[in-house]
């Protein structure tokens, strides 16, 4: 399936297209040919409003319009976390990394709920028994594998190096994700 299907595919499920007409129109130009998109979802993160995207590689903010474009993404191998926090009208989606974190907001709770989903099916997480909500017991952070509530650079850097030898075809999947598994382990 080409990216302009999985675009509109991921655009019809989409419960809010508020603002998201730039960033729908660049997302093209910001794949990389090897990676299929997953889900998208409108969403204000660094403070303006575009989309959030999960591919199979990574899940990333772009924002484009007259002034440019801006693109903030997290690689799929350094994802530590993913919670979300529902509101009255709004709803955040958080994702934890080996390099930081990276908060989505202003989201339609559909859409929230939806890439939330994916983007722990993708990962193959069990996730936490119910989500964020205050005045709840439940930790948000709780699914970081244990002593990685840090930042872990060097590993992010090894993951990183790691994925771009399996993008360029020097490794098979089943090293690719044996030596992952080994990087993350070790955390």
């Amino acid at each position: 399936m080409s990216h302009k299907q999985q675009i509109a595919e991921a655009r019809q499920r989409m419960a809010s297209k508020f603002w998201t007409g730039g960033s729908i129109k660049a997302l093209p130009k910001v794949l990389q040919s090897q990676e299929a998109v997953l889900e998208m979802a409108s969403a204000s993160f660094n403070d303006g409003q575009g989309i959030a995207v999960l591919t199979t590689h990574r899940v990333f903010g772009l924002r484009a319009g007259l002034t440019g474009r801006e693109l903030e993404e997290r690689p799929a191998e350094t994802i530590t976390a993913v919670h979300s926090k529902r509101g009255l009208i709004n709803s955040s989606l958080t994702i934890e990394s080996l390099t930081g974190s990276l908060t989505f907001s202003s989201m339609v709770a559909e859409d929230a709920t939806r890439l939330e989903t994916r983007i722990r099916t993708a990962l193959a997480w069990q996730g936490p028994p119910e989500p964020y909500a205050p005045g709840n017991d439940f930790d948000p952070y709780g699914s970081l594998p244990t002593g990685s509530s840090m930042p872990h650079p060097e590993a992010a850097e090894r993951l990183r190096s790691l994925r771009e030898l399996y993008d360029q075809g020097l490794l098979m999947e089943s090293e690719y994700q044996a030596k992952r598994a080994e990087i993350i382990a070790q955390l």
